[in-house]
């Protein structure tokens, strides 16, 4: 469920039920790495458990792991350019909009 609301995060979405939305529409991607025997959880469940979540414990915990993937990549990371992320791109190559990436 983090990994599906941190993706959903970066790529602009915004409240539990289009978190759950976007996991539907990348559910074939996302299951290439993570294993859903019950399907995407509902935008209800998502609610539940983040509300379970110390945001500052959170903050921490995300933070070490930024830090040690950096540290395996030996900083070479990917750039996430906002204005890629939100599809902003001149529409006269004919590139077809999608609502979550």
């Amino acid at each position: 469920m983090l990994v599906i609301a941190i993706c959903g995060t970066i790529c602009g979405v915004d409240g539990w039920k289009p978190i759950q939305e976007y996991g539907l529409a990348k559910q074939e991607w996302l299951s290439t790495f993570l294993a859903w025997p019950y399907g995407i959880p509902s935008h209800h469940t998502f609610g539940r458990v983040f509300a379970r979540i110390s945001p500052v414990r959170f903050q921490e915990c995300f933070s070490a792991w930024v830090q040690d993937v950096f540290t395996v990549t030996d900083g070479q990371v990917v750039p996430i350019n906002g204005k890629t992320v939100r599809r902003s791109y001149k529409k006269s190559i004919g590139k077809k909009s999608c609502p979550y990436g």
